[in-house]
């Protein structure tokens, strides 16, 4: 399945995606409504979503973000994946994900 294929399924998720990797490399809202050419309102919208996302816009808020629309994807099927999980599943593959990344960090 394509790139755009696979956003039509997670659309839903997108937004939360968006705001996620915007949070983890610590980007304010100002600061991404600036680089994507947007005014504060739309980001805040979209991260509440009331705002919609086509995956032209998808591809230039990855830009942004500098990282890949996969990535976004991939963290979008994540949430999607982690709607349906009990709270005690979503805590304990948050867990595995930390020792993943202490692991990777260490390797370095």
């Amino acid at each position: 399945m394509t790139n755009q294929g696979i956003f039509e399924e997670l659309k839903k998720f997108i937004p939360s995606a968006l705001s996620v990797i915007r949070i983890h490399r610590r980007i304010s809202r100002k600061r991404f409504a600036l680089k994507i050419k947007k005014d504060v309102n739309f980001v805040r919208g979209l991260e509440e979503g009331r705002q919609k996302v086509s995956f032209v816009q998808l591809e230039y808020m990855a830009g942004a973000l500098r990282c890949s629309v996969e990535k976004v994807l991939k963290l979008a099927q994540f949430l999607k994946e982690g709607e349906e999980l009990s709270e005690d599943e979503v805590l304990e593959e948050v867990k595995r994900e930390a020792k993943y990344q202490i692991w990777a960090l260490k390797q370095r």
